[in-house]
């Protein structure tokens, strides 16, 4: 499960499932309070998506 948002990832965690949280430091506006990195409890985590798809190693 890939999400930006710490509660979606621990529910996918608890049915089972790899969690990947992606920053997006905007996604509320600027100042809106966004989740934002580390989430020590996430498998992956990741700046952005170009991020993320280097550490799965994709080309």
């Amino acid at each position: 499960m890939v999400a930006a948002h710490k509660g979606d990832l621990r529910a996918a965690q608890a049915a089972g499932l790899r969690a990947a949280f992606v920053e997006r430091p905007l996604e509320k506006g600027p100042g809106g309070g966004a989740d934002l990195l580390p989430d020590p409890h996430a498998d992956l985590q990741a700046s952005d998506f170009m991020d993320l798809a280097d550490q799965l190693g994709c080309d």
